[in-house]
């Protein structure tokens, strides 16, 4: 695996603080999470770069037959 650069590890430590801090008020839904701590793995990890692409999950319609 390639060494974690400073700048990394600056923001691992932000993110692990940003975390932390978030958490001592309770419990987090897994949308908070998201938005601290896997965005920005994804990021670091470079996941929004190519070749990767991100793909959003496709819609369902749900037609109910309520005439019986």
């Amino acid at each position: 695996m390639p060494k974690i650069t400073e700048a990394e590890k600056i923001s691992l430590d932000v993110m692990r603080r940003r975390y932390l801090y978030h958490r001592g008020e309770g419990d987090l839904l897994e949308g908070t999470v998201m938005l601290l701590v896997v965005s920005l793995l994804l990021a670091i990890a470079g996941f929004y770069d190519p070749p990767f692409k991100i793909a959003a999950e496709s819609s369902v319609d749900l037609v109910l037959n309520d005439a019986e």
